[in-house]
C-alpha cells in the first residue's frame, strides 16, 4: 500500500489569535465561538483528498499554546516540523508583534528549509483592522513567508494557507492539474446530423476550391465553446480540472462526429 505524503506543521503565535479555530475549521470545517486556551499543544491529523491535482495529502498539525509560560516548550513541535503558520490578530497590535518572536524562533532553532505562513487572522473583523496588510506583506516578503488573510469563522483562506504550503513544499502544483486519472472513463453521443452536414460541407469544398478554417480559429471555436467568458489565449496548463475535462470534451465534438462527449469516473448513460 502506498503511503500519503506527509506534512507536519506547527502553529505558533499569541494567546487568543485563533490557532485552534483555525486547525477546527480546516480539518472539520467547524467553528466553536467559545472556544478555550489550548493546554501545553494540541494534535490533530488530517487527510486531504484533491483529485482535481491527483494527490493525497496527510497534514499532521500540532497546535501550540500561546501563553508565554508555554514558549518554551514550543521548540518540541517545531524542531522537525516541515512547516510553520504563525498566527496573529487583525485586531490586536501586540499580537502581530508577538510574530516577530516566533520567526525569530524558527530562524535559530527550526530545520534548516522549514516553510513559514503568516495567517493575518479574523479577517471578517476587518473594519477593527489595527494592522495594515501592508505591514503584514512587508514583514512576510522579508522573511520570505506565505501571507494569507484567514477568518476560522467564515473559512475564508484557511484552506488556501494549507494548500500553499504544500505547494511550497512541492508536495502539489497548483497550476497543472491531474490530466488522466485511474478510472476515467469517455462515453461517446453520434451525431448523425452533423455526419450529413460534414459530408455536404466537404463536397462543396471540394467544388469551390474554398480554403478550410485555420489551426488558430479552430482553437478559438474550441475554448468559445467550452468555456464561455475565458479569454481564447489561455492556456491547458492554466485550466482546472474541469475545465480542462470541459475543453477536452470540446474538442474532441468540434474535431469529430459526435454531439456529446462525458469525461468521469463513475456514471451511467440514461
Amino acid at each position: 500500500m502506498t503511503s500519503l505524503p506527509q506534512i507536519k506543521v506547527v502553529l505558533l503565535g499569541e494567546s487568543g489569535v485563533g490557532k485552534t479555530c483555525i486547525v477546527q475549521r480546516f480539518a472539520h470545517d467547524k467553528f466553536n465561538e467559545e472556544s478555550t486556551a489550548t493546554l501545553g499543544a494540541m494534535f490533530i491529523s488530517k487527510v486531504l483528498d484533491l483529485p482535481e491535482l491527483g494527490v493525497t495529502i496527510k497534514y499532521q498539525i500540532w497546535d501550540t499554546a500561546g501563553q508565554e509560560k508555554y514558549r518554551s516548550l514550543a521548540a518540541m513541535y517545531y524542531q522537525d516540523a516541515a512547516a510553520a503558520i504563525l498566527v496573529y490578530d487583525i485586531t490586536k497590535k501586540e499580537s502581530f508583534d508577538g510574530i516577530t518572536y516566533w520567526m525569530s524562533e524558527l530562524k535559530t532553532k527550526a530545520p534548516e528549509g522549514i516553510k513559514v505562513a503568516i495567517a493575518a487572522n479574523k479577517s471578517d473583523l476587518v473594519e477593527q483592522e489595527a494592522v495594515h496588510f501592508n505591514d503584514a506583506k512587508k514583514f512576510a516578503d522579508d522573511n520570505s513567508a506565505i501571507l494569507k488573510m484567514t477568518s476560522a469563522k467564515d473559512g475564508t483562506g484557511i484552506r488556501d494557507i494549507f494548500l500553499a504550503i504544500a505547494s511550497a513544499l512541492g508536495q502539489i502544483n497548483p497550476q497543472k492539474p491531474a490530466a488522466a486519472a485511474a478510472g476515467i472513463k469517455v462515453l461517446f453521443v453520434k451525431n448523425s446530423d452533423r455526419c450529413d452536414r460534414r459530408r455536404r460541407q466537404t463536397a462543396e469544398r471540394g467544388k469551390e476550391g474554398s480554403r478550410t478554417t485555420g489551426p488558430r480559429d479552430r482553437n478559438s471555436q474550441i475554448l468559445a465553446r467550452a468555456l464561455p467568458g475565458r479569454s481564447p489565449a489561455v492556456s491547458c496548463e492554466t485550466l482546472k480540472y474541469s475545465e480542462y475535462c470541459a475543453f477536452i470534451c470540446a474538442l474532441l465534438c468540434t474535431l469529430s462526429d459526435y454531439s456529446r462527449i462525458y469525461i468521469g469516473r463513475d456514471f451511467s448513460r440514461k
